[in-house]
């Protein structure tokens, strides 16, 4: 019975992947004229509701407003039946990071149909473009620069900048690939940063990101970077009305992320008890978030600051920082939102922080961030009224992006889809990280420092075995013998390294352009896997020349491959998760 269940669900699962295949492709090749039918309209522009209007859509954007009967609908137009629910702008989410491609599915099946990306790179930049052409569902994508850092970057694939003489060719390429703003990071100099601030106003382009730790967020808010990430630098001054007053004169957007600070300081609670919807994040993501550990990101101060901030009409976003500890794609919006009401502030401002604000923030008022004609069709229906309650924007009835209507049985056809591509995921990580596993290849891989390194270095300490070392391998045979053993256990130790560190997307879904592009970037998941690869050549080099018997050159390596092995093997256990050697 059970193997029945299992061939019933394998079939369901891969009819399920080829429905969404062709409504992926047939979505993307219509242009369908769709109509919202008797549905109470939230423009955005104030809190007032149009109840019972018509909103018809064509070519992708919003053609006309008004009373249904009184409307010129073309012939085939598509109807969605709007009585007593809700059509508000689509949801952004300004402060996220796009690390898996599922997160794509994530966003629209929550209604955001806008995300800043805030570490660029140029898989971002392809992926904008294949969502743009509708090759791919998602949402309007908006991407940073890579992030830009000092000496020693507080993040692995950062782009370094220690003079200010290299900050206009840097802020020009970066234009030149496509990045729609540059982001700055904490350990940049007082000088770099004053520099990059002036590039980026010279070539028309918006900076964005923390305080650098040189600088006070006094100096930030007078130079003219355009949104501060966090609540960043406001740490000293939470009590101050001046920096208050002075946010305000800026005009400074501030994108406070609430819902990462809050989730920084219940690791263990988390760990124990994940949100519900942790199916859908990436298995390689769940098992990082696992590693970390609690702290305090100052959320119930920050939290007042938002309060305050809102009270005075300050420019606030809302935005997650998801891909971050418990920090799902989409769903995690809908949690900072229900943050933004309990701390005291009204849905409707919430929402146009979450709309409106955020297009006008990116420039993109023209054609987001209002129901309005001649604006973007990203929409989103709701069952219920998101004025009277935030909660009430997680009754999803449908989402359209560009003019593409998504009802929600189909949204929940592509969550189960994510989930499902998860739970294969989860078990090969279950497995890859099983002790007995770690045990096993821990075994041998002090097998084959033993044999191929720690031996042959005994010898050649040990002069007296010169000559029964050399007789007893005389024999060509044995040569080959030896050197087939050396290529099969190289070959064997590279396979099982590359299951222990490349990140499980890879073997989730295949090596896809994602992970190729960004592989060079990936420097704190790849570091392990990169020091075993020098150890496995030392490990050859010592192994030919043991089959060589030329023995007296390992006199001088003896001292390094004894401090090499046991780094790795340290490595090796604090990557399993059997030391704990630091945090």
């Amino acid at each position: 019975m059970n193997i029945i269940f299992r061939i019933i669900k394998a079939a369901e699962l891969s009819c399920l992947a080829i429905m969404l295949l062709f409504s992926s492709c047939n979505k993307s090749a219509e242009n369908v004229t769709t109509v919202f039918k008797d549905v109470n309209v939230i423009t955005m522009f104030n809190d007032s509701i149009l109840h019972g209007h018509s909103v018809l859509v064509k070519d992708g954007k919003i053609a006309a407003i008004g009373i249904f009967e009184e409307m010129t609908i073309p012939e085939n137009t598509h109807i969605i039946e709007g009585k007593e629910q809700y059509l508000i702008p689509g949801l952004c989410d300004m402060h996220v990071h796009y690390n898996n491609e599922n997160d794509r599915i994530l966003y629209v099946a929550n209604g955001v149909t806008f995300v800043r990306n805030m570490f660029g790179a140029p898989s971002h930049l392809k992926l904008r473009k294949k969502i743009k052409e509708k090759r791919l569902i998602g949402p309007e994508l908006y991407t940073t620069s890579p992030i830009i850092d000092g000496v020693k970057p507080y993040w692995p694939g950062s782009y370094v900048i220690g003079d200010k003489a290299q900050v206009f060719d840097a802020l020009s390429q970066m234009k030149k690939d496509g990045y729609d703003a540059i982001k700055v990071y904490w350990k940049l100099s007082k000088e770099v940063y004053d520099e990059i601030i002036r590039v980026a106003n010279e070539l028309d382009m918006s900076v964005v990101g923390h305080v650098p730790k040189a600088i006070d967020i006094k100096h930030v808010l007078s130079s003219g970077q355009s949104s501060i990430e966090h609540l960043d630098g406001y740490e000293k001054y939470y009590a101050d009305e001046q920096i208050i007053t002075q946010t305000l004169k800026s005009g400074t957007w501030n994108c406070p992320t609430l819902v990462v600070l809050k989730n920084l300081g219940m690791m263990d609670s988390l760990k124990h008890n994940p949100p519900s919807e942790i199916k859908y994040a990436s298995p390689d993501a769940v098992a990082w978030w696992k590693s970390g550990r609690p702290y305090d990101a100052h959320f119930v101060q920050k939290t007042k600051l938002l309060k305050t901030l809102a009270d005075n009409n300050a420019n606030i976003v809302v935005g997650t920082d998801a891909s971050n500890p418990y920090i799902i794609a989409g769903f995690s919006l809908h949690e900072e939102l229900v943050i933004w009401q309990d701390a005291g502030i009204t849905p409707y401002q919430i929402l146009l922080s979450a709309t409106r604000k955020c297009a006008e923030m990116v420039g993109y008022e023209s054609r987001l961030g209002t129901v309005e004609k001649g604006k973007d069709a990203d929409l989103l229906l709701l069952k219920k009224n998101p004025l009277e309650d935030i909660n009430n924007t997680k009754s999803i009835a449908g989402v359209m992006t560009k003019g593409t209507w998504y009802p929600k049985a189909e949204l929940k056809l592509m969550l189960d889809e994510v989930a499902a591509k998860n739970a294969k995921g989860m078990q090969r990580l279950t497995i890859r990280n099983s002790h007995f596993i770690k045990v096993l290849v821990l075994f041998m891989f002090l097998s084959f420092l033993s044999t191929f390194i720690i031996r042959p270095v005994l010898f050649a300490f040990n002069k007296g075995k010169l000559a029964s070392l050399k007789s007893a391998d005389s024999s060509i045979k044995k040569y080959r013998i030896r050197l087939l053993v050396i290529l099969v256990s190289t070959i064997s130790l590279v396979l099982v390294l590359l299951l222990f560190t490349l990140p499980e997307s890879v073997f989730q879904s295949g090596i896809s352009t994602l992970f190729i592009t960004d592989l060079l970037t990936q420097t704190k998941v790849l570091m392990p896997f990169v020091i075993l690869i020098i150890l496995i050549a030392l490990s050859i080099i010592f192994s030919i020349l043991w089959v060589r018997n030329n023995l007296s050159s390992f006199r001088k390596w003896h001292t390094l491959s004894v401090i090499i092995a046991s780094i790795i093997l340290l490595v090796l256990l604090k990557y399993w998760g059997l030391l704990k050697l630091y945090y």
